[in-house]
Formats: structure tokens, sequence, C-alpha cells
């Protein structure tokens, strides 16, 4: 005869101390996330400054909003007793700057660009007049850090979309800056395979660079060298904003490596639902031949394909701008003879 086993009930205090420890682990996940949240705001911007009248007189409680072009975020802050003023941890983009004070007429500053890791100064000297009226003062930041002796590139935008990219590797662009050097030689890591993704800087190793992405550690995992994968190339020219690269003097904030500082960002969604798609292909047979192919022989068969996918949606319920971008990626090669 079949004998039916009935399961055997689980007590109610072993229930209950499961579900405590969910809770726990629940809560130091949550820790983690915001420590993550946290560290990853490398990479932001500032703007700083002092605000005065005519005379040139410092003036206290001046409000200073610094207004996102793209996202309609605002951020505020007041100028303290000396006149100064400090707004961290903006994302880069394009600002409206307005400066207001009982008595004063109002200041504006429209589309100042602000970049990856940048302290931009903007002074404002307010006339004296009704808060209605509005005095609009155009022009940029100067280029030159006069608050930071660090010394850094940036590559922007312009440059990411028009130069030329080999397999559109990214991490190419680091050539661009004075005391960067390639070294594909300088010993394996599982982990990228790309001919130029290691580089020397000023003369120190290539594990001595750390590369972040909004903040985040992006280094390899074993050998500590840039960012790859299975391409071999640091991939999502159309996912990232720009970045700049520190090769001397940078501050003690950075730490962790002696040879350079990378810094990308990427790109945020907006107000408006946009988006790109792109195709990559290279392809043997529209290559001709080099000098050292015989005659007779055929090109060696190659091909590499890539596509790729960014868009953009907001949420204006709850502030949330969204940018995914995926890529895909396959090639193919054949050795010469």
């Amino acid at each position: 005869m079949p004998v039916r086993l009935s399961p055997t009930p689980i007590p109610v205090n072993a229930r209950a101390s499961v579900r405590r420890k969910f809770y726990r682990v629940a809560a130091l996940y949550s820790l983690l996330l915001v420590s993550a949240v946290v560290f990853g705001q490398t990479g932001t911007g500032v703007f700083l400054g002092t605000a005065t009248d005519q005379q040139g007189a410092l003036l206290p409680d001046v409000k200073i909003t610094a207004t996102n072009a793209n996202t309609g975020i605002s951020v505020v802050a007041i100028t303290d007793a000396a006149g100064y003023y400090r707004i961290p941890g903006l994302f880069t983009g394009e600002y409206d700057l307005r400066a207001e004070r009982a008595k004063f007429a109002v200041e504006i500053r429209p589309r100042v660009v602000l970049t990856v890791s940048q302290e931009a100064v903007i002074n404002f000297a307010l006339k004296v007049g009704q808060v209605a009226e509005k005095i609009e003062v155009g022009g940029q930041p100067p280029l030159v850090e006069s608050t930071d002796s660090a010394v850094s590139g940036l590559v922007d935008p312009t440059q990411m979309r028009e130069l030329p990219l080999n397999g559109r590797d990214i991490f190419q662009l680091v050539l661009l800056q004075s005391g960067v050097e390639s070294t594909p030689s300088a010993g394996p890591s599982p982990w990228q395979k790309g001919g130029l993704a290691k580089v020397a800087v000023n003369g120190q190793r290539p594990t001595a660079n750390n590369v972040t992405i909004d903040g985040m550690d992006a280094n390899d995992p074993a050998f500590n060298v840039s960012p790859g994968g299975a391409s071999g190339e640091f991939l999502g020219v159309d996912a990232l904003e720009e970045f700049r690269v520190f090769t001397d003097t940078f501050a003690a904030e950075y730490g962790r490596n002696a040879g350079s500082i990378i810094q990308t960002v990427t790109k945020s969604g907006t107000n408006r639902l946009h988006g790109s798609l792109f195709e990559f292909l290279r392809n043997s047979a529209l290559d001709a031949k080099n000098y050292f192919d015989l005659a007779d022989q055929h090109i060696p068969p190659s091909s590499v394909i890539s596509l790729e996918a960014v868009w953009a949606a907001p949420s204006s319920a709850i502030r949330l701008f969204s940018l995914p971008a995926m890529r895909d990626f396959a090639s193919g090669w054949a050795s010469r003879r």
C-alpha cells in the first residue's frame, strides 16, 4: 500500500528567524547601494564664484540658481557673508544661471557649458534696479582652470563624433593628450585583447591608470589596465557624453593610481524622447591590397560588424531621465600568409 507522507510544518520561530535574516540582508544591500551612489559622484562639475554690485562690493544673500537646460532640474545656492557661492555635484551639460537679490536687477547667464570635473568660475556683478528687470549676459567661462593646478585634457562630444576611430574604440582618443603613449605589448590580460588597450602616461606603467565611468571603477579586475571585453575595445561611443584625462598634479581626492585618471561620463536623458541607431561595417570585400599582398592572391577575408542603439526617455512624474544603450559586436579575421 502506498504511504502518504505529510510535509513537516515549519515552526513559527524558524519562519520569523528567516524573515529577520532577509530583512537584515535587504538593509545591508540598501546601504551598499547608497554608498555606491555617493561614490559615483566623481566626475561631476562645479559652479563657483562671487556676487558683487557695480562698485565691486561683495553681496551676501544673493540667490544663485543653476538650471539644467536639457532636464529643467534646478539647484540653488546662497552667497555667504563674503559674497561667495559654490554649487557642486552638477552633471555635464548646458546650464542657465540666474542671480537675484532684493533691490537689484536679475542677472542671467544663459547656456553656460559645464564639462566633466570642471570648476567653472562665474562671477556676477548685479546692477541696482527693480527685481522685475532682467539683464542677460553672454559668454562662456574661461578655458584656463584658475582654481585647480591639475594638468588635464577634455575630449568633448565634437571630437568623439568627428574623429575617426578604428573599430569604434573610444579609448584611442586618450592619445590626444600629451605624455600618453600606446603600449600594446606591455603584458597579457585575459579581459582585453585590443591593440591599443594599454597606455603609459608620462612614463608610468600601464597599470597605473584609473578608468572610471560616472565615478565607478571600470578597470581590468585582473591586471588593472584599461577596460575591454570580448571585442578587445572600449565600446559605447554614442552612450558616452565626454571624458577628461588627468595626467599630472591631480588632487588627492582621485587617489588610487599615479599615472592618470580617465573620467568618462555617460549621456543622460532629457525632457524629450530621442535616440540614435547606427551600423559600423568593415569588410575585406571593400578593401584594397596593401604593399605585402600578393598580386595573384585574394585579400584574406575579414569582417567587423557593429550595431549600436541609444534612446532617451523622460519620466516627469518622478523626474527620472534614462538613456539605455546597447551594442552588438561581431568580428572575424583570417591570417595573412
